[in-house]
């Protein structure tokens, strides 16, 4: 007769448990009659190799679970848009900072504005020197089927400003790409400020209160953004949001805010035009 005791006598008996999607494993030892029971390893492979052959299964026969998950983690501002808004969409980028207050010669200024060309990948540009009394600036243009880039260096009370404004038509699905690429030029070129995205689009008509409000809330749930400040009427349509996702935001009294919808009636081509702008809607 075997007699079990704590683990401070000679006799032991230890107890494992491990939950392994719905695997349970026992192991008894007796040192002092020098008997061993356990579950054998064969019996573990066979049972973890038919947990991971249901796992693959699940991820060939049902697809759609696993990528909706995928689709989900990650939140795309253009493709959101476009699902919503149909007609004329398009992206505008722009970007406005200090670059120095030292003086800038205009070779100094023709060398920046072709390494910036470089870096953001144009290849097809052209540098403009505009002169007047106030100011000598340059600006580097480059127009295409896909979109149209003005890069300027302006200046100012001493001071020398970058201004970047790249217009995306047929390259709108590259709005994200360019964006995170000015970002980049802005930052090694120690210029402090945030690219602004605005996309526009138009429905047909002129549509009424309930449908503009309709497709805003729509916008702001697929963007998981939370409505701060807004005037909805026809003649005044804008709606100022957060979504906390997003690094950039402006201050909007005390409040911040990085989303900026807004909609207007063109009676010239009897349609809806709708903006959608991270972080605020800067102009036409």
């Amino acid at each position: 007769m075997s007699i079990y005791l704590p683990l401070t006598g000679n006799n032991i008996r230890e107890y494992y448990y491990w939950l392994m999607g719905g695997f349970y494993m026992y192991k008894s030892i007796l040192l002092k009659d020098k008997y061993v029971k356990r579950y054998s390893f064969q019996r573990l492979s066979i049972i973890l190799a038919i947990v991971l052959w249901i796992f693959t299964a699940v991820r060939v026969f049902s697809p759609g679970i696993v990528r909706a998950v995928s689709v989900n983690s990650r939140k795309d501002m253009v493709s959101i848009f476009c699902n919503n808004v149909y007609r004329d969409v398009s992206s505008e980028l722009t970007a406005y900072g200090v670059i120095t207050e030292s003086y800038l010669s205009d070779d100094a200024k023709t060398m920046l504005l072709t390494d910036i060309a470089e870096d953001i990948g144009l290849n097809a540009y052209k540098i403009v020197k505009h002169a007047n009394e106030e100011d000598d600036s340059y600006a580097l243009i480059q127009d295409s089927v896909y979109g149209d880039v003005d890069i300027r260096i302006l200046s100012s009370q001493n001071k020398y400003y970058l201004a970047i404004d790249i217009k995306l038509d047929k390259g709108i699905e590259g709005t994200e790409q360019y964006k995170k690429i000015v970002e980049t030029v802005c930052e090694e070129y120690g210029i402090d400020c945030v690219v602004n995205v605005c996309l526009k689009g138009a429905v047909d008509g002129r549509i009424d209160i309930t449908d503009r409000k309709n497709l805003c809330n729509e916008l702001l749930k697929q963007l998981k953004a939370k409505e701060i400040q807004s005037r909805k009427t026809m003649d005044m349509f804008v709606v100022y949001a957060y979504d906390r996702s997003e690094k950039d935001y402006v201050m909007l009294g005390k409040k911040k805010i990085n989303i900026n919808i807004s909609m207007e009636y063109d009676e010239t081509e009897d349609k809806t035009l709708v903006y959608m702008s991270s972080p605020v809607y800067i102009g036409k």
